[in-house]
């Protein structure tokens, strides 16, 4: 943490990310990613952006640590001939996607130490019916 200041990380290690982010052209062993680390409350914000070229994206579906994890569970690259198929026939554009953490932004600018207090309806094996 940069003190108690709210920090963005950039250019994570392709190995250590999603598939689907894109590998920097200059440097392929990184992706065009960013997370906001947010003081006390860690990753509220993620983002990167998307691969949008098919064989790159397959190759990096292909060797994904996700699917050795599938394949060892009884998967195989089948289970997504939906998502390459549709990427196939349609085609991508350049883009980005983020998802941000409600819950840890709030938390944040309540200032606790307790992500619950920032939930408003919490969920865990007590209230869930």
């Amino acid at each position: 943490m940069y003190g108690n200041q709210p920090l963005f990380i950039t250019h994570f290690p392709k190995a250590i990310k999603f598939f689907n982010m894109r590998e920097n052209d200059e440097r392929s062993e990184i992706v065009n990613s960013t997370d906001l680390i947010l003081p006390g409350s860690g990753e509220a914000v993620g983002a990167a952006e998307r691969e949008y070229r098919y064989e790159k994206l397959k190759e990096r579906l292909e060797n994904s640590p996700m699917m050795k994890n599938l394949i060892k569970r009884g998967g195989s690259i089948e289970d997504f001939d939906w998502y390459l198929d549709c990427v196939k026939s349609n085609g991508i554009r350049v883009h980005s996607g983020c998802g941000i953490g409600l819950n840890r932004v709030t938390q944040f600018v309540l200032g606790t130490n307790d992500i619950r207090a920032s939930t408003t309806f919490p969920l865990n094996s007590e209230t869930i019916m």
